[in-house]
């Protein structure tokens, strides 16, 4: 079976899906794994962030099911969960399909049924499933790079009866996968970042990260989303960036928190959103223009990353702020790529006029938390020593190209000193600076702390002062109470 001109006709899909699909053309990754899914081959599916693998295996799995068939969908985070079954309504629309979703949070049990399993892997292992007939995984690279998430998958298939059809999705083919190439189809999708993407790499000392990110956020007008290791530069970078609309997410964060933070951002309540790569996995934004790097990453994690951004023929940029021990990351990323972009510095003399808000706002506590945070992940990560090669071109480093011309970099200075005069330092030491929505994440009760960051004034300060209530009322009651007869 064969596409013929890149079009869905081809396939005999049943009429009813035909017409749900809510676009005309199929991706590469599509056009390539639909035929072998829908003659019942087991497959590996290699392809890029933002390529279209969600439609390549739910459209087979609705085509299954409306011959019979029962499907099982495993992913690695509840947000994955979320967003597979959000793409899933679209083609089930006006059909009769159960679907039943496991993640943390809903029941543990299958009900009435159903057609379609989409499950985390931690939930999906303590549930009594049904017959399988087609099992997908996606981001099986995840997966298969957590210790408790692999156990939990590899309980999961003792379960599963050993006569299924199996379909992994992966941006990354991993290295425990090349045993089984033969007994499946491996289908690979070119990996090169997409031609629509224009990179700028700055090589900035850990300590001037943060007056980096404040110049780079002056010049961004678009929605962008900024990539951290850990939950504590979260923390630590929502308070840095608290004059502007921000969301948050992190893998511990309460779920219902997660939600609306991320809702803000999408409904454009909030221009930028802070994340760390796991709680990322899974997040489907629109009409999403660039991407900062903030701690750098792997390859494979560059690729997830960048993946989000310059979609259906958008242009997008990203931005990477690199210190000395992540320079290691950013020539691996080259060669892998075969970028031709440079690496360049800031200068100083725009620096140090972000550096100095940086200091009045007097976060040592929260800075040393998110270093050490990012320390412990390096080191868990095993950052691998500079090639010699490399050092010496460190150490030679000059301006990025954007600062080379005079009078643009002028330009950019006279604007950053009208940015900071003396009314504006006054704004900053008086609080006024931060935005009318913000709320520190510090709160009078750590039951909201998950929450906290600008995800709405009111409703979280009323819910601080009936705790206050609460715990007043518990005190009273006990010295009324407690006394001797």
């Amino acid at each position: 079976m064969k596409f013929k001109g890149g079009s869905f006709k081809t396939l005999n899909l049943d009429s009813r899906l035909y017409h749900n699909i809510p676009f005309k053309n199929p991706t590469p990754i599509q056009r390539k794994t639909l035929p072998s899914l829908l003659m019942n081959q087991s497959i590996i599916g290699i392809a890029r962030t933002g390529s279209g693998k969600s439609m390549a295996f739910l459209i087979p799995a609705v085509q299954k099911v409306l011959q019979g068939k029962k499907v099982l969908i495993i992913v690695p985070t509840r947000e994955l969960v979320l967003q597979t079954h959000k793409n899933l309504l679209k083609l089930i629309y006006g059909l009769n399909i159960k679907v039943t979703l496991l993640y943390g949070g809903t029941a543990e049990k299958t009900l009435d049924n159903p057609d379609i399993i989409i499950g985390t892997v931690g939930r999906t292992r303590y549930t009594e499933l049904i017959k399988i007939d087609f099992l997908v995984v996606d981001e099986v690279d995840k997966i298969f790079e957590e210790k408790t998430l692999k156990e939990d998958f590899a309980a999961i298939e003792e379960k599963l009866n050993k006569d299924k059809q199996t379909a992994y999705f992966s941006a990354t083919l991993p290295e425990q996968f090349l045993h089984m190439i033969s007994d499946f189809e491996l289908i690979k999708v070119d990996d090169q970042i997409n031609d629509n993407l224009q990179h700028f790499f700055f090589f900035v000392p850990n300590s001037e990260k943060e007056a980096a990110l404040l110049f780079l956020l002056e010049r961004i007008k678009e929605k962008t989303i900024i990539f951290v290791k850990t939950k504590y530069t979260v923390e630590y970078l929502a308070e840095i960036l608290s004059k502007y609309e921000i969301s948050t997410i992190y893998s511990s964060m309460d779920q219902e928190c997660r939600e609306i933070s991320l809702n803000r951002f999408i409904k454009g309540a909030t221009q930028i959103l802070i994340v760390t790569d796991v709680a990322a996995r899974g997040l489907d934004i629109p009409s999403l223009d660039v991407v900062i790097n903030y701690n750098m990453c792997d390859t494979k994690v560059f690729l997830h990353r960048i993946g989000r951004v310059g979609r259906s023929g958008r242009f997008g940029k990203q931005y990477s702020l690199i210190a000395y021990k992540e320079v290691f990351n950013f020539y691996k990323i080259k060669e892998k790529f075969h970028l031709t972009d440079e690496i360049g510095s800031i200068p100083h003399d725009i620096l140090d006029k972000y550096q100095i808000l940086v200091d009045k706002m007097d976060l040592k506590d929260l800075r040393n938390r998110a270093f050490l945070g990012e320390q412990k992940a390096y080191r868990f990560n095993k950052v691998e020593e500079l090639d010699n090669n490399y050092k010496s071109e460190i150490q030679n480093i000059l301006p990025h190209s954007m600062f080379k011309r005079n009078d643009e970099r002028e330009r950019m200075i006279l604007q950053i000193q009208g940015k900071f005069n003396k009314k504006e330092e006054a704004r900053v030491e008086e609080n006024i600076y931060k935005s009318k929505n913000y709320i520190s994440y510090r709160p009078a009760s750590n039951v909201y702390t998950d929450c906290v960051v600008n995800l709405g004034k009111d409703d979280l300060e009323k819910k601080r002062n009936l705790e206050s209530k609460k715990e007043s009322w518990k005190q009273r009651k006990s010295s009324i109470y407690g006394r001797k007869k």
